[in-house]
């Protein structure tokens, strides 16, 4: 483990545009996958979704002569 002397070390000769990107990447993130679970929801909520059983026939498809390319919503 470092100790406290590196640590501020660090932060005093880190600049500033290398210090922050990181945790803001981290929370610009969470935000979009938060906003996108919700319109998952709504779209649901909508009856907009593929059903297990479409989702099932569209993976067991690939890599097979018949493969599938697309499953629609619906389905």
């Amino acid at each position: 483990m470092a100790d406290k002397g590196t640590l501020q070390e660090v932060r005093v000769t880190e600049p500033a545009e290398r210090a922050t990107p990181e945790p803001i990447d981290s929370v610009l993130h969470a935000k979009a996958k938060r906003e996108a679970v919700r319109a998952a929801l709504r779209d649901a909520d909508e009856g907009s979704f593929v059903s297990q059983e479409a989702m099932g026939a569209w993976v067991s498809s690939w890599g097979t002569d018949a493969g599938l390319f697309r499953v629609s919503c619906g389905m």
